[in-house]
């Protein structure tokens, strides 16, 4: 069984109950919300698609946002699989309802990509996107018919285009779901007026303009500044700026809405419950808690209810970052019937509980050799077969477990080839084996090699702590050399090419590794700042000193993002003034081991003595940020 303290390094995983179940273990919770739901039926219908999965090159979206939000949701017990649904892609004869023939006729050339997404797209990413957006469409019509049909809350795990205009995309959004929806249902017959109460960071300019004319629609929307014309005959469109806190987002909700819900009365909302007002997006401006966000979601349903307002979409809008998919789910859970601020694991902990229940699956003989009685040669063994001549029977095994087929298995296996295949790329795993240096494992781009993806040399480290056995991670690349550069973004120290954004998984896929083969942890020595910044929190430096001043420069550069940060550190203008650091100021960084605990032996490394002299250290450290020097001007 994997260790509990593994899982305790990487998050909390227990959740806040209601007052009758805190002492209820989850399982048990699970198994009783399960029964309640064939008793009394679903609470909500969900609509997901393994093909919404798809990361942007250059964008801050989280690809596996839907899976985590549906994972959350499944294991408190509030989603059973009756009430899931998988979309199709919106059929084109209902978007043209909606937009243009031409516009559609051109919607995955790589100009209206491009002007959509703010990044250049190779074409068949470009295809991939129309694709996502087309399936999601087809989400968001699901979602409005089982909330009309069935009278009930109906959630699309994707969805909330509301940026597009019949003619063109922008904001990341093609196709206007919302629009498509409400034209699917007026076609076949829904006459009730219709709200779209739209509580994302943006304005839901394209939506305003589609029904500008339309009086039996109205758009309420609540954002930080106005993207284009807010005239119409039933609307309201309110822009508070930037750097919104809780206080004034609640109340000017608690305001408005509930004018617009006694004047409109609709029988159907939609509720674009956008994640990027929180204080955490990746890409936002305001600074609205999680207790405000949940706050925030918990008032919109309480007024719907209150108004016997029943049938309700629910889409998930903007939210950019790994984390994004935390308030969606805080708030989901609380409106199924779940805790009202439920404690969520990790992101980290999400992945590692998939990654677990797909190591389950995976055949020990696939991953570390071929089945007994089977003989298999691929065209690395016959390639190298006469050079492997009295070097052993078999091809060399990475870590001295794994074949070379046995690492395309678990690449295969745990989704990362496919994730690489959706971002246009042919993938193709090359493996070096070198039991002094350590054992590489690269997958390029395609056979021609020209387009290197990701690259990690891993060994097997008996020396950094005596007595135990680690995985060392020597090196770590992750890029896509196809992907540009967004607005406001910049290299980090050592970085040529933005990333793939499988940085978490990656890392869970190690510790996977770890657990295994039964080793006690992960070890790494980040060469740069940024490095160590990625892996800290889920790992920890073993020198309980380093802990304290490296958590000391943490909380100095806390606030600034992570390439402002790391270019301050390595231009020299974080400076270290503490006692025997040379006074005048010394390097603020020295690299030293990072370790993740995958053993209770280890974890004991970790004990209360270690944390006092982590405190010790983390109070005697004084660190200076400077500012930048000026250029001089010649007189």
């Amino acid at each position: 069984m994997p260790n509990p303290q593994v899982q305790l390094a990487l998050g909390p995983d227990p959740s806040h109950s209601p007052a009758m179940e805190v002492r209820l273990p989850l399982s048990l919770r699970r198994r009783l919300r399960r029964m309640e739901a064939r008793v009394r039926g679903e609470r909500a219908v969900v609509v997901y698609s393994a093909d919404y999965n798809l990361d942007f090159p250059g964008v801050p979206v989280d690809g596996l946002r839907g899976e985590r939000i549906l994972t959350a949701l499944v294991r408190e017990g509030l989603v059973g699989r009756g009430a899931v649904i998988r979309p199709s892609e919106a059929a084109v004869a209902k978007l043209e309802r909606v937009h243009e023939s031409a516009y559609l006729e051109r919607l995955a050339s790589p100009e209206i990509v491009e002007a959509t997404f703010g990044v250049s797209l190779p074409p068949v990413l470009a295809e991939r996107a129309v694709e996502l957006q087309r399936c999601m469409v087809g989400g968001t019509l699901e979602a409005a018919l089982a909330a009309w049909r069935q009278h009930k809350l109906a959630i699309n795990l994707g969805g909330g285009f509301h940026h597009a205009h019949r003619a063109r995309g922008e904001g990341f959004c093609l196709l206007n779901d919302i629009a498509v929806a409400i034209a699917e249902l007026r076609a076949r017959g829904y006459s009730e007026a219709i709200t779209i109460v739209d509580l994302d960071l943006h304005d839901g300019d394209g939506t305003r303009a589609l029904f500008a004319d339309d009086p039996s629609v109205w758009t309420f929307s609540i954002h930080n500044a106005h993207w284009g014309p807010t005239e119409a005959v039933s609307s309201t469109a309110i822009a508070l700026g930037e750097g919104v806190g809780d206080r004034d987002y609640l109340a000017c909700i608690r305001t408005h809405l509930p004018r617009v819900l006694e004047r409109h009365r609709p029988g159907l909302v939609f509720y674009l419950a956008g994640c990027d007002p929180a204080a955490d997006d990746r890409m936002g401006n305001w600074e609205i808690s999680e207790a405000g966000m949940c706050e925030r979601d918990a008032y919109v349903l309480a007024q719907l209810r209150e108004r016997g307002i029943e049938s309700v979409v629910w889409l998930l809008g903007g939210g950019y970052g790994s984390d994004a998919w935390r308030h969606s789910a805080a708030s989901l859970i609380a409106a199924l019937g779940g805790p009202a601020h439920p404690r969520l694991p990790s992101t980290e902990a999400i992945t590692l509980s998939r990654f677990r229940d797909l190591a389950g699956v995976l055949d020990p003989a696939e991953l570390s050799g071929s089945p007994p009685g089977a003989l298999e040669f691929s065209e690395h063994d016959l390639a190298g077969a006469g050079a492997d001549l009295g070097a052993g029977l078999g091809p060399p095994k990475i870590l001295d477990y794994y074949t070379p087929h046995g690492v395309e298995v678990a690449l295969e296996g745990y989704g990362l080839l496919t994730r690489i295949r959706q971002l246009g790329f042919d993938p193709r795993v090359e493996l070096d084996h070198h039991p002094e240096s350590g054992d590489t494992v690269r997958v390029w781009g395609g056979a021609d090699d020209a387009d290197l993806l990701m690259e990690v040399r891993l060994v097997l480290d008996r020396l950094t702590v005596p007595g135990m056995e680690l995985l060392r991670i020597e090196w770590l690349l992750l890029q896509n050399p196809r992907a540009s550069w967004t607005a406001g973004r910049a290299p980090l120290p050592g970085q040529r090419h933005p990333g793939l954004h499988m940085f978490d998984d990656v890392a869970i896929l190690m510790l996977m590794i770890c657990e295994r083969l039964r080793l006690d942890g992960i070890v790494v020595v980040p060469s740069h700042y940024h490095v160590a910044a990625r892996w800290h929190g889920r790992m920890r430096f073993l020198d309980p000193a380093v802990e304290g001043r490296f958590q000391a420069l943490r909380a100095l550069l806390d606030g600034h993002r992570l390439d402002e940060a790391s270019a301050a550190v390595e231009h020299g203008r974080v400076v270290d003034l503490s006692a025997g650091a040379g006074g005048g100021g010394g390097p603020s960084y020295r690299p030293a081991p990072l370790v993740l605990a995958a053993s209770a032996a280890l974890e004991r490394r970790f004990d209360e003595g270690w944390a006092r002299a982590v405190e010790e250290a983390r109070s005697s450290a004084r660190f200076e940020l400077r500012p930048r020097a000026r250029l001089q001007t010649p007189e």
